[in-house]
Formats: structure tokens, C-alpha cells, sequence
């Protein structure tokens, strides 16, 4: 009997100690277990040890010094943005705070330190709920409060404990909860900022309150399960399909949960390839004569810079683990073009500088990089000459190359633009060619490319780029070839001749127009001959048949309850979005792209004047964005073209529509396009227009392929829902000749100071795809034959 009791008794202990076991995420190794394991040891854990801190004390004495000087010119604007109570609404700039302030007294062991980030963290803790809509904050937040309750564990009393892990603990919950019951739009989002921060931000919270919440594990590994997705399909060349400023944000989030899950989990995530890529790409948009605010050329939505996030730190991390001596010399000079301080780098640079990996040489960098999964090319004519050219060209998928043709929903690239085939120019100090940055409404209209039959590219005339159009349509611009060439030496005819060095890219634009459009062919050529000429040259055959017409959502009509957003989107719980027709009559498919995160919520139709065409509920169980194509319709001049919903969610959202034919016929019209900046002065002058800036010229010269009498015109173009300085362009609209349903159209574009001579006795022809040019600047000539099909260039 005694003998059972204590059997009795052993399992009560045994089913009690497996009730309190910390729980942990599938798929460890015995040793990866033991480390965990270790999350249950004092604080600090996250980043920062007892043993690393006292390094960095050592270390800021001496290699880190530069560095910590630097964030102690920033400290003082901490401290007194930590004396202020908090905003009325959360940003993410309170929550990055935190740990900044906690860093400092980590280091000094200043007792107003102490104060100052204890207080902050205390507030934190006690603020107002989080915004669910503002999603971006979440992250921010878990991490930063995640970082500070961790570094200040061993100050804070058992009630500041209790307080700061309770509301980490009930905010992690409730993010867990959104991203898994609750179907958050970034779910399943793995190049997309939200997403990556969110998820990376849980998992901190999940290790700072390890062996303290019960819940800590499947937060843990619903973070793992999404990062793993981010790694796997992380663009293989180093690129970021968000642009380069969301692309810093995405990998400052990816690098610091690789830091947390090799530290603790032993997850070793530095055999991605784009993690080792990704300081080329950052290196190759540097400008040759960069500032502060103005250090790159970029695509998609960015300023000239990265500068909100990083990306010293990431640079430095990448430095220290793949020994990179380009990415040491960069993070080291993208500092010192401030005049103080780190700015967003902050604390994150001294943690991951490593000074024993010597910074690189510019005079050895290339002057020439394809990222070949985004199809982005930088070409350049030096490195150490800071009048020199940088021409950067893009003409890849919207999703990459490797997921473009494979994916069923979009992973999070609306922060693109539709501009494959654009190119920009850097010169003299100045931008030449230019993109307009930033914006909140697409077009292509917006970039150095071409309009067919007056209409952009796929996913264009909408907020955010129209993904679901993509998709739907196959939109797949890529590269052909791409290869730079050296100067070199030849004999010819008894004659020493030479040839100049030049870049030579070819991109295939065509598949990311909507093939309603009768668009068969579209090459592009770009030949930079160094150092100062662009020669882009366009192969187009376009077929008459085939019309699009686009209707974006802030220009339909609405009724019955439905309204338009202060964004432009048609909105509301039911009602009609309508226009009339004003195109060519005949049979037309209609399109209808919508934003809808609640399967089976609403009832949706499509009608023709007032006549039912289409109707269905959304049932998409893996993405909001939802794109539908209605069956083919007869549409006369006038007629009502009507979008219908009933019971629609609180996140509906009407985006664009559209009504496409491939039998009605338009005119076959091709316009070739360039903006420079609105203060640049413009002129024309006997077929050479010119861009004044400082004193920087560019040159243009439609040289074959231009419409008789010529037409081209310069025009001051707005930009719509800019977000950076750029409200307007000076736009150079150069429309192409079609004959017999083809187009060869060529331009070119030079770079020079203003005190310098302009080309002069310029010579161009040009039939099926051979082009003979010839040029003189200050009596030196230049001239070579040019075969297109074939991509040869014999110089003269």
C-alpha cells in the first residue's frame, strides 16, 4: 500500500513537472535544446551578455571609440525626448527609444541613464492599447520593450517586473492572434516590411519572456516558421523587391532575428545567399559624389538614401560574417558623410562593427553589376572620379525572377513601380535622368520608359503597386544580356584603332504590358560607350488590334453608400462604382481589383447597364488581393460599366478597373519618355534638347525613329501623391514612328560639365535592326555600326 501511494505520488510529480516544462519550438537538436535551456538563466540575454558588455566597455576605449562618440552626440536628444510623456498615439520612434537608452546606461552606468530608460520602459508599459490598423508599431514596440525588460531586468523590482512582462506578454499574445486567427493581410507576406518586423519583433518578446509566459514557445515558433519562408525565397542576388529603403528595413528586421535565433536557437541563417549579397547592392547605388540626403539612385519607393534604417549596421554584420571588405568601407563611409551622430544606425553599429576586417579600396570595385533575380543593372564610369556617370537600369518581374511565373498570391511587393525597361543617369554631380521616388499613386507615366497606345505598364494607375494584375496578366520583363566591355586596341584596314570601353545591356520589356495591347515585341538596348554616352535603342512590333482602357478608382462615380477614401479607394458597406464607357464599341472583358480579407463576407457583381454580367463572393483562403475577370461583353459608346457589392467588410477596398479587348482595333502609338528635374533648365535647339542642373548638362538627340514633322516637346508633368520633394517633372516626350506594325527608336543621351563642348556633326541611320552612328566632340570622332539582333558593336 505504501509502495503504491508513493508510485501514486512519483507520477503526480512527474505529470506536475511536465505541466510546468517550458514548451519549445519543433525541430531541435539535442544541443539546440541545451541552449535554450539557457533562456532561463539571468538577464541580460538578447544580444547582450554580462561577458559582451564588458567587452564593449573595453572595446568603445579603443576600436569602437570613433563610434561611441558618435551615439553620444545623439544621446542628448534621447534624453529629452525620454522627459516627454508619450504621444497621444504610439509611434515607432518611442518605441525604438528603449533600448537606446538602455544601451547608454549598459554602457556609462549613468545614474540618470538608468532613470531615463526605466521611466521610459515604464511608460511603455503602461500606454494606452496598441492601434490594431497601425500595424507597424507592433513590431517596433515588442522588440524595443522586449530589449529594454531584458537589459534592465537585473534593476527593475518585482513590481516593474511584473508590470513591464504582463503587457509584453498580453501584447505578444494579441499579435500572435492576428497573424494566426486572425488572418492579418501580412501573414503570409515574406518580402514585405510589415510582416518581416512584426514577426521578427514577436520573436524577441517570445525570448525575453522565456520561462516566464506559458505562451512564449508557439509564439516562438510561429516567428521561426515565417522567417524560415523569408530566408528560402530572399532574392538570391541581395536585392529587395521593396527598393532599396524598404529593402534596409527588411534586412535590418531579417539580420537581427538571424542574430537572436543563432545566439539562442542555434539557427544559423548566414548561408543565405542574398544575406551575403546584399552589401553589393547598396554599394552599386552609391552616387559618385553622394550627401548625407542624397547618396543613391534607387527604384520603387525610396528617397535617394536608406537612411531610416541603417544601413550601416546590416553593412557592418555583413562585414564581420562573410569578411567583406567592401561592405566594412562602405558602412565606415556612409557614416562619415554625417556630421554627427549615428542616426538610425545607433547602438546596432557598435554591436556588430568588427574591426579587424579592413575596409576595402573604391579604385578595385567594379564598375559594372547585374543583380540578375531582380534584373537590376549598375553601370558605371569610375569609382574614384566624383564628376563621373552612373547609369542604373531595371527591367525584371515584379515578384523576381524565380517566383514571378510560379506564385498564386503576392508576397508583399506593392512597393514597386511600373517601370521596367526605366533608367537613370548620374553625372557631374547632379541627377540627370531621374525617377520621381516616393509615390502613393503608380503610373508609368512616372519613368524613362514607354507608353504603348497611351497606357502603362501592368500593376500602374493604382495607390500601391497592382500586384494582383501581375499575376493575373504574367506580368515577366527580364534581361537578355548583359556584359561590360574594355577599351582595347585593333587593327583595321593597315590602321591602329580604338575602341572605347562600353557596358552593353539588352532587356526584354514586352510582357509587362497587358498583352491586350497588341504588343509583340519590346527590346530595349542600352550601350553606355564610357565615360559620358547612353544610347538607348528600341526594338518594338505592335499590331493595331488590341485596346485597353483603365479606370482607376478615384475617377469611377460611386452610389448607393459606397465613397471614395481620402487615398482614392471606393469604400464603404454596399452601394455602386461606376463609369461610362467612352472607348471604341465592341466585345471587352472587364476587370475589377478589389481588397477584401473576409472570405464569403460580401456579395460582389459586375453589370453593363444595369444588367447582371458576373457575380461571386470572395473566396480566396491565402490573399486580400483579389483580381476578377468577367466573361467577354458588348460595350457600346456610353454604356454604364457598374461594380456592385453588398454586406462588404470594413476593409473592403475598390483599387482600379478595367476593360480590355484583343479584337478592337486602336492606333498603334509608341512614346519614349524622360524626366529630369523640375529645376533643371530645359531647351531645344535643332533636335538636341539639353537639361541644364548646376553644372551638369545632358544632352538628348532622338537620333532614329522619330515621327515627321517631329513633335517632341518638353512639358512640366505632376506627379501624383508624391511623398519626397519631386511634385512635378520637366518631362521629354519623344513619340516613335510605327510603319508596318514596327518601331525602331533610338536616342542619345550624354553627360557633360557645363563649360564643356557639346556633340556636334551627328550622324544616324538605321533599317531591321542595323544602326550605323557617328559623332564628334571637340573634333574627336566616334562612330561604329550597330547590330541590334545580334548585339555586335564594331567601332571605326
Amino acid at each position: 500500500m505504501v509502495f503504491a501511494k508513493r508510485i501514486i505520488f512519483l507520477s503526480v510529480l512527474l505529470v506536475l513537472s511536465a505541466c510546468g516544462r517550458v514548451k519549445e519550438p519543433s525541430g531541435l537538436a539535442p544541443a539546440d535544446r541545451e541552449r535554450l535551456k539557457m533562456l532561463g538563466n539571468p538577464h541580460p540575454r538578447l544580444l547582450v551578455t554580462v561577458e559582451s558588455q564588458e567587452k564593449l566597455k573595453s572595446a568603445i576605449q579603443s576600436s569602437h571609440q570613433w563610434l561611441w562618440e558618435r551615439f553620444l552626440q545623439d544621446l542628448p536628444e534621447d534624453l529629452a525626448s525620454a522627459e516627454k510623456p508619450l504621444p497621444g498615439e504610439l509611434d515607432r520612434g518611442v518605441a525604438d527609444l528603449a533600448p537606446r537608452l538602455c544601451f547608454a546606461w549598459l554602457i556609462t552606468g549613468d545614474p540618470a541613464h538608468l532613470q531615463a530608460a526605466k521611466s521610459h520602459l515604464l511608460k511603455l508599459a503602461q500606454s494606452q492599447p496598441w492601434d490594431p490598423e497601425n500595424d507597424l508599431i507592433h513590431g517596433h514596440l515588442l522588440q524595443g520593450i522586449a530589449l529594454a525588460y531584458d537589459w534592465l531586468y537585473p534593476v527593475l523590482s518585482q513590481e516593474e517586473r511584473a508590470l513591464v512582462a504582463g503587457r509584453l506578454g498580453q501584447e505578444a499574445e494579441s499579435e500572435y492572434q492576428r497573424m494566426t486567427t486572425g488572418r492579418v493581410w501580412y501573414h503570409n507576406q515574406y518580402f514585405q516590411n510589415h510582416g518581416i518586423s512584426n514577426f521578427c519583433g514577436l520573436s524577441y518578446a517570445s525570448a525575453a519572456l522565456w520561462g516566464e509566459n506559458d505562451s512564449a514557445w508557439k509564439w516562438l515558433e510561429n516567428c521561426e516558421k515565417f522567417m524560415a519562408k523569408v530566408y528560402e525565397t530572399l532574392p538570391k542576388d541581395g536585392t529587395s523587391l521593396e527598393g532599396l529603403s524598404y529593402g534596409a528595413y527588411d534586412f535590418e528586421y531579417i539580420l537581427r532575428f538571424a542574430e537572436l535565433s543563432k545566439s539562442l536557437l542555434g539557427r544559423d541563417y548566414y548561408d543565405t545567399p542574398g544575406l551575403k549579397e546584399m552589401p553589393a547592392w547598396y554599394l552599386h547605388s552609391l552616387v559618385p559624389a553622394p550627401t548625407e540626403a542624397e547618396w543613391a539612385v534607387t527604384f520603387g519607393d525610396a528617397p535617394r538614401h536608406s537612411n531610416w534604417h541603417g544601413p550601416e549596421p546590416q553593412l557592418f554584420l555583413a562585414a564581420a560574417k562573410y569578411r567583406d571588405p567592401q561592405a566594412q568601407w562602405l558602412a565606415r563611409f556612409l557614416i562619415n558623410l554625417r556630421e554627427s551622430g549615428l542616426a538610425s544606425a545607433s547602438f546596432w553599429a557598435i554591436l556588430w562593427y568588427d574591426p579587424e576586417v579592413e575596409p576595402a579600396d573604391p579604385a578595385t570595385f567594379p564598375t559594372f553589376h547585374h543583380f540578375t533575380e531582380n534584373d537590376q543593372v549598375m553601370m558605371r564610369s569610375s569609382w574614384t572620379d566624383p564628376q563621373a556617370m552612373l547609369v542604373g537600369l531595371k527591367c525584371g518581374p515584379f515578384m523576381g525572377k524565380t517566383y514571378s511565373k510560379t506564385a498564386e498570391w503576392d508576397w508583399g511587393t506593392n512597393h514597386q513601380d511600373p517601370d521596367a525597361g526605366s533608367f537613370q543617369i548620374c553625372a557631374y554631380g547632379q541627377y540627370l535622368a531621374i525617377d520621381p521616388l516616393y509615390t502613393s499613386f503608380k503610373r508609368t507615366s512616372n519613368h524613362n520608359t514607354v507608353l504603348i497606345k497611351g497606357q502603362g505598364q501592368l500593376g500602374g494607375d493604382v495607390q500601391w503597386m497592382g500586384v494582383a494584375e501581375c499575376l493575373e496578366f504574367k506580368h515577366y520583363p527580364e534581361i537578355l544580356y548583359a556584359d561590360s566591355i574594355p577599351a582595347g586596341e585593333f587593327e583595321k584596314n593597315g590602321r591602329e584603332m580604338f575602341a572605347a570601353a562600353y557596358d552593353y545591356v539588352v532587356g526584354d520589356v514586352t510582357r509587362a504590358y497587358h498583352p491586350a495591347l497588341g504588343l509583340k515585341k519590346f527590346l530595349r538596348h542600352y550601350l553606355f560607350i564610357k565615360p559620358d554616352i547612353l544610347i538607348v535603342a528600341d526594338d518594338i512590333e505592335l499590331d493595331s488590334a488590341g485596346v485597353l482602357c483603365t479606370f482607376a478608382s478615384n475617377e469611377l462615380e460611386v452610389s448607393g453608400g459606397l465613397d471614395h477614401s481620402r487615398e482614392g479607394y471606393v469604400v464603404g458597406k454596399e452601394g455602386e462604382a461606376y463609369t461610362l464607357f467612352n472607348g471604341k464599341p465592341g466585345k471587352y472583358k472587364i476587370t475589377a481589383n478589389y481588397l477584401d480579407n473576409f472570405p464569403g463576407a460580401g456579395s460582389y457583381s459586375l453589370a453593363v447597364d444595369g444588367k447582371t454580367i458576373h457575380s461571386w463572393k470572395t473566396d480566396s483562403p491565402e490573399t486580400d488581393n483579389i483580381l476578377i475577370v468577367s466573361p467577354e461583353v458588348e460595350l457600346a459608346h456610353g454604356s454604364r460599366i457598374s461594380f456592385l457589392g453588398t454586406e462588404l467588410p470594413h476593409n473592403f477596398r475598390l483599387i482600379k478597373m478595367t476593360a480590355f479587348s484583343t479584337e478592337v482595333t486602336s492606333d498603334p502609338t509608341v512614346e519614349w519618355l524622360l524626366h529630369v528635374d523640375p529645376l533643371a533648365e530645359v531647351n531645344k535647339n535643332s533636335g538636341r534638347f539639353e537639361a541644364s542642373l548646376g553644372e551638369a548638362v545632358l544632352e538628348v538627340f532622338p537620333v532614329i525613329g522619330r515621327v515627321l514633322p517631329p513633335s517632341e516637346k518638353w512639358e512640366r508633368f505632376p506627379i501624383l501623391r508624391p511623398h519626397e520633394r519631386i511634385r512635378e517633372t520637366n518631362r521629354l516626350v519623344v513619340p516613335a514612328k510605327v510603319d508596318n506594325s514596327k518601331a525602331m527608336n533610338v536616342v542619345l543621351l550624354r553627360a557633360r560639365g557645363k563649360s564643356e563642348p557639346g556633340i556636334n556633326r551627328i550622324s544616324a541611320n538605321g533599317d531591321n535592326g542595323l544602326i550605323n552612328l557617328s559623332w564628334e566632340i571637340k573634333d574627336k570622332k566616334t562612330a561604329f555600326d550597330w547590330d541590334l539582333q545580334n548585339r555586335k558593336i564594331e567601332f571605326k
